[in-house]
């Protein structure tokens, strides 16, 4: 009876760590699409002479990069504490080399970051007076 429930919970374990992997990257790869529809409606709106507008498309850029983050982040405690456990009973596949150092996971919610940087690098600059014309 205890290997039946120790092996339940092992499929348990694993089936929460497959379901918050999915998840995770379901929503990261949500990032690109946002990010482009960020882009080129404030790309429109300077074209268009409405910088009032285009203020406006970066900041919503940049907050919903950091809602994006912080979603990612609570997502990830997640799947490190599944990961953790699942490691304990050996029943996750062991990863070859993470990329540039860095776990998935990691990666992932380092991109909005980057994302927002650039919304909030490109609103200075328009505040700044550089993109007035382009």
């Amino acid at each position: 009876m205890t290997d039946d429930n120790n092996e339940k919970m092992k499929d348990r374990i694993l089936a929460l760590w497959i379901s918050q992997t999915d998840m995770f990257w379901r929503t990261f790869y949500h990032i690109t699409f946002i990010a482009a529809a960020i882009f080129g409606g404030w790309y429109a709106l300077i074209k268009s002479n409405e910088t009032i507008l285009s203020y406006g498309v970066l900041i919503i850029g940049v907050a919903i990069m950091v809602c994006h983050t912080l979603i990612l982040r609570r997502m990830a405690q997640y799947l490190i504490v599944f990961a953790q456990k699942a490691g304990a009973e050996e029943i996750l596949p062991h990863p070859g080399t993470a990329l540039f150092g860095y776990p998935g996971h990691k990666l992932g919610q380092i991109i909005p970051m980057i994302m927002g940087i650039l919304f909030l690098s490109l609103l200075v600059l328009q505040l700044t007076g550089i993109f007035v014309g382009v």
